[in-house]
């Protein structure tokens, strides 16, 4: 795999005064709670809460594989299943597609369209 330098599998997220390493590929999404964030991952039923806005978290993630969808959330296109006007399914939760944020979602899902 080419993997270079700049783009890590993984973050590491300040978490009840722990630096927790967090895999990128087990980020379902991320819900914006004033300032501080819940990451919500695969292996875990609880989600890891972070005190940092979501802002910060976004530029952390490899904008390729991240995307934000709602000022309070960000989604992994990797684990997308449905989107319904302004709802995506990820796993059981339905995540809020607004707008602003809707062309960014649609560029991804039909990239020849850009």
């Amino acid at each position: 795999a080419n993997t270079t330098v700049n783009t890590p599998d993984y973050i590491f997220i300040n978490s009840e005064y722990n630096l927790v390493k967090i895999n990128l590929a087990d980020i379902l999404y991320i819900e914006g709670l004033k300032d501080y964030v819940k990451i919500f991952v695969t292996k875990q039923d609880r989600p890891i809460l972070s005190r940092m806005n979501i802002k910060a978290v976004e530029e952390k993630l490899p904008s390729e594989r991240f995307i934000r969808v709602h000022k309070s959330f960000i989604i992994s296109t990797d684990k997308i299943e449905s989107i319904r006007k302004s709802r995506i399914r990820i796993g059981e939760a339905e995540i809020p597609l607004s707008d602003n944020f809707k062309d960014e979602l649609m560029k991804y899902v039909h990239p020849d369209k850009r």
